[in-house]
């Protein structure tokens, strides 16, 4: 036969309570075993109930993190805002790439190694490249969370690598969005995949192009990412909310309100 016990206090007087925490468990047969003690967190109790209605609580709230829970993943667009006066903008993705042969950095894609042939007829070597932006809660890479991707398509065959960066998905249910009045801060690397060579490619938020040496790189790792924040949309705060759901690109790196330039990682 099981029995389980628990002891919230003994009264010693009148005033004194000896309060002791633990759950005991034992079986009671002739063989003797080893009892087991649980000890249960739990600071506070009242004089009539002891510690039942917190432990009533506790499985309460136990039970719902673990049973038939529900999670809202439903995502509203958020659109590019103006940095200083939250008004809708269109933001430009600028990706410049090495020429080797000449030593230089440009924005086109034949900088990437595609001929113009290969542009101006829309190859499937070409149309079949992209940009993936991996988005994290934080620039440091040992602490960061990877939340989400967006993918950026080659839809025309054009020679310059300009995108317009109009909108971001993001859920809605965020807690910084519906218990605080502030906004939510987006850090983000973008990556090119070469459908013509299977290379991909790494870009970071350099304020200048040019290619780096390794220790420049290492003493520089905010150079990786660049940050947008995402304004509370339940809130119509200044600088802090916008009913009109915005998001903002802080200006770090060089960045303006109507550019993010990212530039293909060269270490020499």
């Amino acid at each position: 036969m099981l029995k389980y016990k628990i002891t919230n206090r003994f009264i010693r007087d009148d005033t004194t309570f000896i309060s002791q925490n633990t759950i005991n468990r034992g079986v009671l047969t002739d063989v003797s075993v080893i009892s087991k003690e649980i000890t249960v967190p739990f600071v506070t109790q009242t004089k009539d109930t002891g510690y039942s209605d917190l432990i009533s609580e506790l499985f309460t709230v136990e039970k719902n993190k673990n049973v038939n829970t529900v999670i809202d993943n439903e995502k509203i667009k958020f659109n590019s805002s103006n940095y200083t006066e939250e008004t809708k903008t269109t933001i430009t993705l600028s990706f410049y790439f090495y020429n080797q042969n000449n030593n230089s950095f440009n924005n086109n894609f034949l900088n990437a190694g595609f001929t113009d042939e290969e542009v101006t007829e829309f190859r499937n070597n070409f149309k079949n490249s992209f940009f993936r932006i991996d988005f994290y809660d934080s620039n440091n890479t040992r602490e960061q969370n990877f939340l989400f991707s967006e993918f950026l398509n080659i839809e025309s065959n054009t020679i310059t690598s300009n995108f317009n960066f109009d909108r971001i998905f993001y859920k809605k249910e965020d807690p910084k969005f519906t218990k605080d009045d502030t906004f939510v801060d987006l850090y983000f690397e973008i990556l090119f995949f070469d459908a013509k060579t299977g290379v991909i490619k790494n870009l970071i938020n350099t304020p200048n192009s040019g290619t780096l040496s390794l220790q420049q790189f290492n003493a520089n790792p905010s150079w990786k990412f660049a940050k947008v924040k995402l304004l509370n949309p339940y809130f119509n705060l200044p600088g802090v909310g916008s009913l009109n759901r915005l998001f903002k690109v802080e200006p770090i790196n060089g960045n303006s309100d109507t550019q993010i330039r990212f530039t293909e990682l060269i270490i020499q």
